[in-house]
């Protein structure tokens, strides 16, 4: 570049500054318009955006499985939930159901006299005796706040319960319950197997057509009534969240004595649709549950 005039290099280097800034605003420019586009186009699909599942991040449980779920059945949260697990006594929410189905829609008023067998189970919430007559709809109430085995056996034995246990097997099918199984209607029965995602199957159903399943398991007491004697029998619920003000209803079961299932469902703040949370397998079910409702707020 010897021979090169100064004017020549002079000009030279004016036009190789101009082109380095104007390719450096350039860029500028088209990531300030890319930021901003992106920025639209997030505020445009929002709906979109909203629907996608984002998953919380919840640390150290301690369980076998975990669900939690919109009513409308999208997925927040889970952790192994297509594993099968003993259902242990949330087995009677489909006992529960198919209860209501069997004696409640078209007789509300069904008397079911207490035997020998129904009581010979084991466990002895619910005090049943026998020769007692007890409506229908009080032993859902007492599967629900004490989870009653007695309670759940009398429904089954009360119409036959070979039959009884192939309805909440053909109901189970109905609901797309593929990975379920159910042998007896108290959940005493390790073969009585599900997965978390099986069982918001079913709590979505028994929350938008049998809310008052749910109800029932947000009341802190309630009376049972022997319709022979009318003798009162008063049941103090057993659910340990029953005195929270965004519980809107569950049931508890265990598995053995260090391990427990739960199904909770809460108003969660922030959120437009109640929350169902499912825990299999967790030694204190509760606590597990607790985690992953911080995790959703």
């Amino acid at each position: 570049m010897s021979n090169i005039s100064p004017t020549v290099k002079f000009s030279f280097a004016i036009i190789l500054v101009l082109g380095i800034g104007i390719s450096i605003l350039v860029t500028f420019f088209e990531e300030a318009s890319g930021g901003y586009l992106a920025q639209v186009v997030s505020e445009e699909e929002s709906e979109e955006v909203d629907t996608e599942v984002v998953m919380p991040i919840v640390q150290e449980v301690s369980l076998s499985s975990a669900g939690a779920y919109t009513m409308s059945g999208q997925e927040i949260y889970s952790f192994r939930p297509d594993k099968r697990w003993p259902l242990a006594s949330i087995t009677k929410l489909m006992t529960a159901l198919v209860a209501d189905r069997l004696y409640l829609t078209e007789a509300p008023y069904e008397l079911v006299e207490i035997t020998e067998e129904m009581v010979a189970v084991e466990g002895e919430t619910g005090g049943l005796k026998v020769g007692e007559v007890i409506r229908a709809d009080d032993l859902i109430k007492a599967m629900m706040l004490v989870s009653s085995n007695d309670a759940a056996a009398a429904l089954s034995i009360h119409y036959g319960e070979e039959e009884f246990v192939l309805l909440m097997n053909k109901t189970a099918e109905e609901l797309g319950m593929t990975n379920t199984t159910f042998v007896d209607s108290t959940g005493l029965s390790v073969q009585n197997l599900s997965t978390v995602q099986d069982v918001r199957k079913l709590v979505e159903l028994i929350w938008n057509d049998y809310t008052y399943i749910f109800n029932i398991s947000t009341r802190p007491r309630d009376v049972i009534i022997n319709r022979s004697s009318g003798a009162k029998r008063n049941l103090d619920n057993t659910n340990s969240f029953v005195e929270l003000p965004d519980f809107l209803g569950g049931k508890t079961g265990s598995v053995s004595e260090g391990d427990g299932n739960l199904v909770s469902i809460f108003s969660v703040p922030g959120r437009e649709e109640e929350v169902a949370v499912v825990v299999f397998g967790a030694g204190d079910p509760f606590l597990e549950t607790q985690k992953i409702l911080e995790g959703l707020r």
